[in-house]
């Protein structure tokens, strides 16, 4: 879908910067659309981008949140920024909405349901394609056991994958850092027997869960895939991203029953998981019971002494 306002050209080229950046994430193309047609609905005529224009797009509208707002206009406002310091615009750069705090608590996986689950992701579905019911248990058993965010899943390169080492490269991520994470031995004789066989399908593909045309899965795919299979597992919400907080909550009992080593086992965990900084890790010890105990007993110091607050995003 083309960009077709007076500014798509520069749209364009914010895109690429944003790109070459590693800061570049598919659901802004949505936001970007959306401005997009609002200039060619509400200034057909326009050929300079104003004030007006900006705030028109950003002020928060009445049937909106905080949050929804933010998510809405977050794109523009590093638009403008861009256009400011590489276009000699001199646009006032908007303040977005405060953020609203919002507590996701998810779902807590039972063994029963989890084994469940994996039963339906391995069963073969006649309206799937082949490659397609060879990705499905591949990928949901990948986020499971490494705790990746389902974007870094869905666009991992074959390249980024080594089967030989079972190192796999994380390139295109929520924050700018490429990192590694190691793959279990038994997710990693896993990813061997897909790889095999995935390539008789899809021989030279890009990507190591191809798509369409050669292109990575999308978000939609893979969630409306994810709320089907669960659907048939249980009644209460869950989302893909459940997978990754399960890995978090999971190593995190681990510790408590082996006897908690906390200073290198939490910048383990952080640095696997791609949190820029030790605190983002904080909202999954307040999901563990008894952490904050154990964190008081053994250090002396209380939870929060220990791991300030900080703002939970998840949304790659």
């Amino acid at each position: 879908m083309k960009y077709v306002s007076f500014l798509a050209p520069q749209i364009e080229e914010f895109i690429r910067f944003r790109t070459a950046s590693m800061c570049w994430s598919e659901s802004y193309n949505a936001a970007l659309h959306a401005f997009d047609s609002y200039i060619v609905k509400h200034y057909p005529g326009a050929t300079v981008l104003t004030d007006e224009i900006i705030n028109g797009w950003c002020d928060r509208r009445a049937t909106e949140t905080r949050n929804s707002c933010r998510s809405r206009i977050y794109c523009v406002i590093g638009l403008v920024k861009y256009l400011n310091e590489n276009h000699g615009t001199v646009l006032a750069e908007i303040e977005p909405p405060r953020r609203e705090n919002r507590k996701y608590v998810p779902h807590a996986y039972t063994k029963e349901k989890l084994d469940r689950f994996f039963a339906e992701c391995d069963r073969p579905r006649p309206q799937n394609t082949a490659a397609q019911n060879l990705i499905i248990p591949a990928i949901f058993r990948l986020l499971y056991s490494s705790g990746m965010r389902p974007g870094e899943a869905r666009m991992l390169k074959q390249a980024d994958v080594c089967l030989d080492s079972g190192v796999v490269a994380i390139t295109v991520s929520k924050g700018y850092d490429q990192r590694y994470v190691v793959l279990h031995d038994t997710a990693l004789a896993l990813m061997i027997q897909y790889d095999k066989l995935i390539s008789k399908i899809c021989p030279n593909r890009t990507y190591f869960f191809p798509g369409k045309n050669d292109d990575y899965l999308s978000r939609q795919w893979l969630g409306g895939v994810f709320r089907k299979l669960w659907s048939e597992v249980s009644d209460l919400r869950s989302v893909t991203y459940d997978l990754r907080h399960n890995y978090a909550i999971q190593n995190i009992n681990n510790w408590i029953s082996s006897g908690l080593s906390y200073h290198s086992k939490l910048v383990y965990l952080s640095k696997s998981m791609g949190h820029r900084d030790i605190e983002g890790t904080r909202y999954y010890y307040s999901l563990v019971p008894m952490m904050a105990e154990i964190l008081e007993q053994q250090s002396g110091a209380s939870f929060d002494e220990l791991i300030p607050e900080v703002r939970h995003e998840e949304s790659f």
